[in-house]
């Protein structure tokens, strides 16, 4: 019974020196599994790590790989509320000191608060970038100097490569050559105002000035914005009666006009007399009779002066356009090339021949209805201006209409 007590008693001895001792030690961040416990003085409690880490001051965050309060580095900033560094705005990246997953050429993740790659992306730890995932079952494989996805051509050796804007293998051209996908072979490359000759395809044709016979009857210069307001440009627009209570139909309509008045105007943008490019639009007679505008007339309608086969016809002398209901924007903008003053430049009678030598689709609407205008458009409404406003510097190398 002695041994025994003695025993307890030397056990007691030293659970008591242990507790003494850590006592006098400084605190330390203490490891708590399942719930908060009461942490040390100047620490506090943190849920993402379950442990006690340093209370820091504001301005300043925890850093748990040097278990220190550090201010905010980089592109980060310090948010009082959150207490914690983040990138300024919401669609940021918020790690490594860089605001921006542009530069690994990620995507930020609301949910991670960091960049990731897309889905059809892996992130490539040598170059630090996310790159394309690349499907080396068909050959295919990751290039930095391309940056994408080839494949090796099994007719390498005779000039061929991959080239991912085609999306198959091509051949290298020469210098004024292109290769086309069609003719799977090197074409004449056709810069400015010229096209391919396509008997060849070899070369290039020169194309000409677009003619402009109605100049004397041309829109421009009711654009001009220095125009008093009885001359300057709106447009009275007349739908017939079998679209008239078609609201949508109306609104798509008024869009494709300003669209095409845009287009054309869009040339003349950068030069000295400054040009309406919104043009407004005010519905039919007798509303139109109610403002003192130097109108446009657009009527929508199904039977057009013009033949049954047209749709839309031009009036230039009367300043006025028929359409046929449901019509494309690539029409209104053909159309409104005759308003300007530039013929057609085809053969209306057979459209079937094309256009006329020294036209092309490639570079002039006034042949082949499009939704953009092309080069030879565009010199002629630089001609245009300056048949009108020679006295501008711009017109000096221009030979005006």
């Amino acid at each position: 019974m002695t041994k025994i007590i003695i025993v307890i008693s030397f056990l007691f001895f030293l659970t008591g020196c242990s507790g003494n001792k850590n006592s006098e030690q400084s605190p330390t961040p203490i490891i708590q599994k399942d719930q908060p416990i009461n942490c040390p003085p100047k620490f506090v409690w943190d849920e993402d790590s379950k442990s006690c880490i340093k209370n820091c001051e504001e301005g300043k965050v925890y850093n748990p790989i040097f278990k220190e309060c550090v201010s905010c580095q980089g592109d980060l900033v310090y948010e009082k509320d959150s207490k914690s560094c983040i990138c300024p705005g919401k669609s940021k990246k918020a790690g490594e000191h860089n605001c921006s997953c542009e530069e690994i050429g990620g995507i930020f993740d609301p949910e991670l608060a960091d960049c990731k790659c897309a889905y059809d992306k892996i992130f490539n730890e040598e170059l630090k970038q996310c790159i394309p995932i690349c499907d080396s079952s068909k050959g295919f494989f990751y290039s930095d100097e391309a940056g994408g996805c080839i494949k090796k051509c099994p007719n390498g050796n005779d000039g061929f490569y991959y080239d991912i804007k085609v999306g198959d293998c091509i051949k290298r051209c020469t210098p004024g050559f292109k290769y086309d996908k069609q003719e799977k072979n090197c074409i004449a490359d056709c810069k400015g105002n010229s096209y391919l000759n396509k008997l060849n395809k070899r070369e290039c044709i020169k194309g000409k000035q677009l003619m402009c016979n109605s100049i004397a009857y041309s829109i421009l210069p009711s654009f001009n914005t220095i125009t008093e307001e009885s001359e300057r440009a709106a447009i009275c627009l007349y739908i017939g009666p079998s679209n008239d209570n078609d609201e949508k139909e109306e609104l798509r309509i008024i869009d494709a006009i300003k669209k095409a008045v845009k287009l054309w105007i869009e040339p003349l943008k950068n030069l000295s007399q400054v040009f309406i490019s919104d043009i407004e639009v005010f519905k039919g007679s007798p509303y139109c009779e109610n403002y003192n505008r130097n109108f446009i007339s657009i009527d929508i309608v199904n039977n057009i002066g013009c033949g049954t086969t047209a749709a839309g016809c031009a009036y230039p002398s009367q300043r006025m356009l028929q359409i046929k209901p449901k019509e494309a924007l690539s029409i209104y903008i053909h159309e409104f090339g005759h308003l300007f003053g530039f013929d057609d430049h085809y053969y209306v009678e057979k459209p079937s021949l094309g256009c006329f030598e020294g036209y092309d689709s490639s570079t002039t609407v006034m042949c082949m209805d499009d939704i953009f205008l092309k080069v030879a458009d565009k010199e002629a409404m630089s001609k245009l201006y300056c048949h009108y406003y020679p006295q501008d510097m711009s017109c000096v190398n221009i030979s005006p209409y």
